[in-house]
């Protein structure tokens, strides 16, 4: 059986970087696939380099649309994407040249509403910072994938590395009035669709961390975006009778609101006592407790323990995170 596949590239304001994410689409191996480039408002001339790279690829098509977000440009392309299976990229970032191929061998194999490969996170001369390994070795249902994603033991939030059934989306869409962590509100959902999650156990998503990057700076919106996110998975799962699984929502509100926020801070705040004060004073004290920080320790004992050092002391917990900063 010959599976299509769609992929999205949102883009605002790329045009030094479009390459990275066209080019490995146009050297994929698989080749029954459509690219949807979603061009979110830019005022460079991202649009022009995009068709210029493109030539004369006619699986490559372009929107255009006013600046409303990477949310809002992923819908916009899920909504006339035309394949079985639908993947994200963005545009600085890119794929190896037989993700394609061996993802949907994958979902033919094990008849996968999702597949998931490894990342590797690289550098902008394409040196290996990190490797992402997965430690499955065997297809998953979805109560186990979603335990694990909201623990960050195997599965990431991100999109990239993954391709969803289209159908998957129906009455799922990408957050629009959050600017970042928009996959973390998505991704839970379309695995609480699906039945069966498998894995290719090789890195065929390359995820590029620029110097200077936004992800190496500091702004109270990211965090406020962060809580937003908890709220939205915390609401979901009290709607949708998973009130049996709020154990997993605190260890994610743990995880990637208050150490990652509190991460952030220490690495890239200037002004550090403050910042650490106001997101400490707006996370949620009965999560934030010494009982279900311990219960972090079976899966991530750093973390945990980490945690307990922000709850402890202010100031040695920046030790710690500038101390792990180092290391890397």
């Amino acid at each position: 059986m010959q599976m299509s596949v769609s992929i999205i590239i949102p883009f605002y304001n790329a045009a030094n970087l479009l390459h990275l994410s066209i080019n490995s689409l146009k050297n994929q191996t698989y080749k029954d696939f459509e690219v949807i480039m979603v061009n979110d408002g830019s005022i460079d001339n991202s649009c022009e380099i995009a068709k210029e790279l493109v030539g004369n690829d006619s699986r490559f098509s372009i929107i255009n649309q006013k600046n409303a977000g990477p949310g809002a440009a992923r819908n916009a392309g899920i909504k006339v994407a035309k394949g079985h299976y639908i993947g994200f990229i963005d545009s600085d970032d890119y794929f190896h040249s037989d993700f394609i191929k061996l993802m949907v061998e994958k979902i033919l194999h094990d008849n996968a509403d999702i597949v998931i490969c490894e990342i590797q996170k690289v550098d902008d001369n394409g040196k290996v910072i990190r490797h992402y390994p997965i430690a499955y070795d065997r297809p998953i249902g979805k109560m186990e994938a979603f335990a694990d994603i909201m623990q960050s033991i195997n599965i990431s939030s991100m999109t990239q590395n993954k391709l969803f059934r289209k159908d998957l989306f129906h009455n799922v869409e990408f957050p629009v009035d959050i600017k970042v962590n928009e996959d973390s509100a998505t991704v839970y959902r379309l695995i609480l669709n699906a039945d069966i999650v498998s894995f290719v156990n090789m890195p065929l998503f390359y995820y590029v961390q620029h110097t200077g990057s936004s992800m190496n700076s500091f702004n109270f919106s990211k965090l406020s975006d962060r809580f937003k996110v908890a709220d939205m998975i915390k609401t979901y799962m009290l709607n949708n009778n998973l009130s049996e699984y709020m154990y997993l929502y605190n260890i994610y509100y743990l995880q990637n609101v208050a150490l990652s926020g509190a991460l952030q801070i220490a690495r890239f705040s200037d002004e550090y006592n403050n910042d650490i004060e106001k997101l400490i004073s707006n996370i949620d004290k009965n999560i934030f407790s010494i009982v279900n920080i311990i219960k972090l320790l079976k899966n991530a004992k750093n973390k945990a323990m980490a945690l307990i050092a922000l709850k402890i002391s202010k100031r040695l917990f920046r030790f710690i995170a500038l101390s792990l900063t180092r290391r890397k």
